[in-house]
């Protein structure tokens, strides 16, 4: 399978980031070739607390901007992080159904094009 990358920029919405990456542990059965990657645009919140507590549960990439960078170059930062062969950008306030990345890798699948 194609290896592929969630990437996720953010700043002080840590309530939200925790809610998304609760649903991407929730598809921890398909994590499998998948990287997390997050790009942290120095949040004064808890923030790196959130993340820091995940990462006992799931692998992710992590850095934190040393100052505000903006919004497009933090998705630039957190692509650049990214090694798969196909990124998906992720708000940190989106939420995955519990299927969402099976669904995502079944459709790579069956699109080898």
């Amino acid at each position: 399978m194609k290896k592929i990358s969630l990437c996720i920029p953010t700043y002080n919405r840590s309530t939200y980031l925790n809610n998304l990456l609760s649903s991407i542990f929730l598809n921890k059965n398909y994590l499998r070739n998948v990287e997390i990657c997050i790009s942290d645009n120095n949040s004064s919140d808890e923030t790196s607390s959130i993340i820091k507590s995940y990462k006992k549960k799931i692998s992710i990439k992590y850095k934190k901007n040393k100052n505000n960078i903006g919004l497009a170059a933090n998705i630039i930062n957190v692509s650049q992080m990214a090694t798969g062969e196909f990124i998906w950008l992720i708000g940190d306030d989106d939420i995955l159904f519990k299927d969402s990345i099976k669904r995502l890798k079944n459709l790579i699948a069956s699109n080898p094009g």
